[in-house]
């Protein structure tokens, strides 16, 4: 830590270009904060040229006389935005808030103390246009009023009408759209980091199905961490259906992939036998993915003129399974469905507390909520929410509890909605949230310096 700053400036990205313009200290000269800026252009080469020699000194004496330990504590606990700029002030901090180490305390400290934030695509225009919005969980749970903050979308992928939130994990956010002039559904796949406006684009899905004579397809897609091997892998499943002559059935072929981070390269693995996805998207939790399937439904397919909009499965319709695909060892495995009489209710997945849950909803009006409290374990699936729904929500349409502490501060996705469940009392409320409006997808995501 105890590097002499220097006043000559080493080459930087654009995004590192800051100014520092002021100081503060304490009586006894420990630094405070240091007022930072961005500067006036990407090629000023004089990042310190506005602080005079003393100021410089102060900084790093100030710096260095902080021990290790406490340093670390310190930074883990700002946000993003703030770290970026302490990036500037010497070498030294540049290493320690670079590091591998800070960067896990920094967001283990984020996902202890729940500063979670919620991103959001929100309709805004009748074209299919979105835009993509973001607001503290905190101030949604606790305060009467939220306002909503316009997100930059990637450099070049501006207000997408299918831009998909697939998931989160660690600050990174992996988001999908489609691919111009694409001819078997063939999607594009985003890994991102919002609070460092950084993204990786994936490599192209390469496949060998024929997509001259397709008729429609299919693409269920999953993210998630593997921890073992400290890596963010994406997994699709593309299905195509191909032409017929009358009254022959179609044939299907399918692809699954599953693409590394590390590597950053795809590699086709075996192909899922346990039924068909029936929704796009897989949960992530216990190191693994999963999807709901069934082995007598037919897929929800896309064609040119037919996009669906995934809706909630009825358990009378299909012989229901939850399939699960391990990130370390790329084997698809079955959790067992939780025992009870099947009904005439509609079901989905979704993630509750970090743990897999299980949606049932009934024409009633009436939306069950089940979590596997130990995974594996069938006996463990306990129903830990019974929520009564207002009279527009659709029982079919897609419901997602997309947020569930501990503490009694959850947030749910019905509909196009975002609705507050009460757990004591089993009521609802819709929060005010300003600069916002009808929500196509959602997920919650921590600040984070993890690089796509």
């Amino acid at each position: 830590m105890g590097q002499k700053l220097s006043n000559k400036r080493q080459k930087t990205t654009p995004q590192d270009d800051l100014q520092c313009t002021s100081s503060s200290t304490s009586d006894n000269g420990h630094l405070i904060s240091p007022t930072l800026y961005r500067a006036s252009s990407p090629g000023d080469d004089n990042l310190f040229n506005s602080c005079s020699n003393q100021d410089l000194d102060t900084l790093q004496r100030s710096v260095t006389s902080i021990p290790d330990d406490l340093m670390i504590e310190i930074l883990s606990r700002l946000p993003v935005k703030s770290l970026l700029k302490f990036r500037c002030v010497s070498k030294s901090l540049l290493a320690l808030i670079s590091s591998p180490d800070f960067i896990r305390t920094h967001v283990r400290k984020n996902n202890e103390n729940m500063n979670h934030r919620v991103i959001c695509c929100v309709h805004c225009d009748e074209f299919g246009g979105s835009d993509l919005k973001e607001f503290p969980l905190k101030s949604a749970l606790n305060e009467p009023v939220t306002r909503a903050t316009d997100i930059d979308y990637p450099k070049g992928y501006d207000k997408i009408g299918s831009f998909k939130i697939v998931g989160s994990c660690n600050g990174l956010v992996c988001v999908t759209f489609p691919k111009k002039r694409s001819k078997n559904g063939e999607l594009g796949v985003l890994l991102w980091n919002p609070s460092m406006k950084k993204y990786r684009k994936l490599p192209k899905f390469d496949t060998k199905l024929n997509s001259t004579i397709w008729h429609s397809w299919f693409v269920a897609c999953g993210y998630g961490y593997d921890e073992s091997n400290d890596d963010y892998k994406v997994v699709a499943m593309l299905s195509v259906r191909y032409r017929q002559p009358e009254g022959v059935t179609m044939k299907e072929d399918t692809v699954t992939k599953m693409y590394s981070r590390k590597t950053h390269t795809w590699k086709e693995i075996e192909n899922l036998k346990d039924g068909i996805p029936i929704n796009e998207l897989g949960y992530f939790a216990s190191g693994r993915l999963h999807w709901l399937t069934s082995t007598t439904m037919p897929r929800r397919f896309h064609t040119k003129h037919n996009i669906h909009s995934y809706a909630l499965v009825s358990e009378t319709e299909g012989d229901l399974k939850i399939v699960s695909i391990d990130l370390e060892s790329k084997m698809f495995g079955v959790v067992e469905y939780p025992e009870h009489e099947k009904s005439n209710s509609y079901c989905a997945l979704g993630i509750a507390g970090g743990r897999l849950c299980l949606v049932r909803t009934y024409e009633s009006r009436v939306m069950d909520i089940s979590v596997m409290k130990e995974y594996g374990v069938r006996e463990s699936w306990t129903k830990v929410a019974s929520v009564n729904y207002p009279e527009h929500i659709v029982a079919k349409l897609y419901r997602q509890p997309f947020c569930w502490q501990n503490n009694g501060g959850h947030m749910l996705k019905l509909e196009k909605f975002l609705v507050l469940y009460d757990s004591e009392d089993d009521s609802i409320r819709f929060p005010i949230i300003g600069n916002f409006g009808l929500v196509r997808w959602v997920d919650t995501y921590v600040e984070s310096l993890v690089l796509p």
